[in-house]
């Protein structure tokens, strides 16, 4: 049996499945984050998740760790190349970013437009004549406006210009205190200076702002309007460079998506004033599942039809397998 991996690799954690040639998904892991590898024991972080994940799919499958024909994978970051052929066992090894990864997934024919409202911000659009435009992603300092660590940022600002008298009340200020674990706002703000508190962290705060705009609040819910029209200009920017009669499809993908119609909402009315013709779709797979998508492409399936769909449709449990490279020896 012919077998492949579909890897996403991500800033919080790393999603491996292990599939056949079929697209029948036979096992599936979800291991540590293995990006950031210039911080210091990267490299090691990053070949720690890709090798458990590898083990714990092929755990997960009941199969013997054997090498694969091909291992796709989507990094958010930097993919260190001599890193992923050490770690995966792999004849092909194809290493990309997690924007291709993450547009196969939630549009799985490839003619569209996917924006992913993870930590940053970032959308890719492809058109019938196999046009690629892309806007954003261009990091927390220079851009990734909508994102999480972008809203986050928005957040602790609106709470601070609560308790100044500056700005409406908000029950952020509650949920943030909780979320950084501070006794208080000045206390808060020793730890937002301190190496604890990362850009992950910050970006997670963005599921508080979520659930106090599901509540009514106010300020949240400015918050939210504010990320859908940044993401809506991302897609904007590249639907303005590509054929819109051919790329229709609409998806946002992420952390971020999962606001719901606070955010939704908004980021479909603000892209369809501007292109009619779009259309807001759920993305159809998740980004490993794109991954093991652009692996099966580049085994030679090129034109992957309902059968295939069906097969990757079928819901998949992540085993949890941070300490799997305690099997290795078994290898």
């Amino acid at each position: 049996m012919v077998l492949v991996l579909g890897i996403d690799g991500g800033q919080s954690s790393t999603r491996t499945v292990l599939a056949s040639e079929g697209g029948d998904v036979l096992g599936a892991c979800r291991t540590g984050p293995s990006n950031h590898i210039h911080e210091p024991g990267g490299l090691e972080r990053q070949y720690r998740a890709l090798r458990e994940g590898m083990l714990g799919a092929f755990a997960d499958a009941g199969l013997a760790p054997r090498r694969v024909e091909v291992a796709c994978l989507g990094m958010t970051g930097s993919g260190h190349r001599p890193t992923v052929e050490a770690a995966l066992d792999a004849k092909r090894i194809a290493l990309l970013g997690d924007m291709d990864t993450g547009f196969a997934g939630a549009i799985p024919d490839l003619v569209g437009t996917v924006v992913i409202a993870g930590t940053g911000a970032v959308a890719q659009g492809r058109d019938a004549h196999g046009k690629v435009h892309r806007t954003g992603g261009w990091g927390y300092l220079a851009g990734d406006e909508g994102g999480g660590y972008d809203l986050g940022v928005r957040a602790l600002r609106a709470v601070y210009r609560a308790f100044d008298g500056r700005g409406g009340e908000t029950r952020l200020t509650e949920a943030l205190l909780e979320h950084y674990r501070a006794t208080d706002l000045r206390h808060l703000r020793e730890l937002l200076y301190q190496p604890v508190t990362t850009r992950a962290h910050i970006a997670a705060s963005a599921e508080r702002v979520a659930s106090a705009a599901a509540a009514g609040d106010a300020v949240a819910n400015d918050l939210l309007r504010g990320a859908a029209a940044s993401l809506a200009d991302l897609v904007n920017g590249v639907l303005a460079g590509l054929d819109i009669s051919a790329a229709r499809a609409v998806a946002m993908i992420g952390g971020v998506s999962r606001a719901g119609p606070p955010l939704l909402e908004p980021f479909a009315e603000t892209v369809r004033a501007r292109h009619p013709a779009a259309a807001l779709t759920s993305p159809r797979f998740d980004p490993a599942r794109g991954a093991l998508i652009l692996a099966l492409r580049t085994l030679g399936v090129e034109h992957l039809g309902p059968p295939h769909l069906e097969r990757l449709d079928r819901p998949i449990t992540y085993r949890d397998a941070r300490r799997a490279h305690a099997e290795e020896g078994n290898a």
